[in-house]
């Protein structure tokens, strides 16, 4: 395996070829290793614990976006939809106004 910005990865071909050392490294030492064909990342192989960690904080990501955008709404209801999108507008403008280098 190489290091590559602290990452280890390993070629398509190794993994093939020794897919249980490979796995045992993700799982006993708790380290990630990217899949790599063609010298291109493809795949990561994470461990069960940082999988569940990832689905975990998506799914708070969701609920935290889905009261955000209930509240949105719940603030937004007393406008007509046009009225709304023109307020946006003129916010996006403004921000492009305010830092044209960065969009």
């Amino acid at each position: 395996m190489t290091n590559d910005k602290n990452q280890p990865t390993v070629s398509m071909m190794k993994f093939r070829s020794q897919p249980g050392t490979i796995l045992d490294e993700v799982y006993y030492r708790n380290r990630n290793v990217i899949i790599e064909k063609a010298g291109k990342p493809r795949a990561a192989l994470v461990s069960m614990q940082d999988y569940l960690q990832v689905q975990r904080m998506r799914q708070e990501v969701k609920s935290d976006l889905s009261l955000f955008i209930d509240e949105i709404q719940r603030r937004t209801a007393k406008y007509k939809k046009k009225e709304v999108q023109q307020a946006i507008d003129e916010a996006v403008r403004a921000v492009k106004d305010a830092y044209p280098e960065t969009i």
